[in-house]
């Protein structure tokens, strides 16, 4: 018969034999380990949620409640220290995604801005997004369309495009946010705190 021939070469091979034993040992014990804890768990009115392997389920993450109108105090353009605006998000959400408007409102100058946010996403209590941006910047041609050397004093503009992007970390009333930019010429990070409104 096959079994006999199967238990005969275990017999003739001790090292198999003796992993097998000691797999069905170890397999055996750490069932019943599992099985006892329940039980003991039951016994005495408490409850661990476990995962499918059995290690104990890390606790979900506290929701985040971000939707709504957030605020920013007077804050002050990096390149233009007369230039001072304030902040507004109208925040949505969607399952994880985050979407809305950004408001930037000037002070002095009178210019009220709004435009989407885009690429908005919530995890935990860390929020991310952008906002597509533009400057113009002057040049001048150093050669003509037909190859030869232009006249430098003529000038043009283009439009360059980049993103402002916002990093912020919400905490009760307030969210602790970090803008950065991938401008062509560089961008000092500046760090400012939004209240909700």
């Amino acid at each position: 018969m096959r079994a006999d021939r199967i238990l005969s070469r275990i017999k003739n091979n001790r090292i198999g034999a003796l992993l097998i034993v000691t797999g069905t040992i170890v397999t055996a014990v750490s069932t019943f380990t599992g099985a006892a804890r329940n039980l003991l768990d039951l016994m005495i009115g408490e409850s661990r949620p476990v995962t499918v392997d059995g290690a104990p389920r890390k606790n979900p993450p506290m929701a985040v409640n971000i939707a709504g109108q957030w605020t920013t105090g007077v804050l002050t353009n990096p390149f233009a220290r007369t230039d001072t605006f304030t902040l507004t998000f109208d925040f949505d959400v969607k399952g994880d995604a985050l979407l809305g408007t950004l408001r930037k409102t000037a002070t002095p100058a009178g210019y009220d801005i709004e435009k989407g946010i885009l690429g908005g996403t919530i995890k935990d209590n860390v929020i991310s997004f952008y906002t597509p941006e533009a400057q113009l910047e002057s040049y001048a041609p150093d050669r003509l369309l037909d190859g030869s050397h232009g006249d430098f004093s003529s000038t043009g503009f283009r439009e360059i495009g980049y993103r402002d992007l916002y990093y912020g970390s919400v905490l009760n009333d307030h969210i602790d946010f970090i803008l950065q930019s991938d401008r062509p010429r560089g961008f000092p990070a500046q760090k400012f705190v939004a209240k909700r409104k």
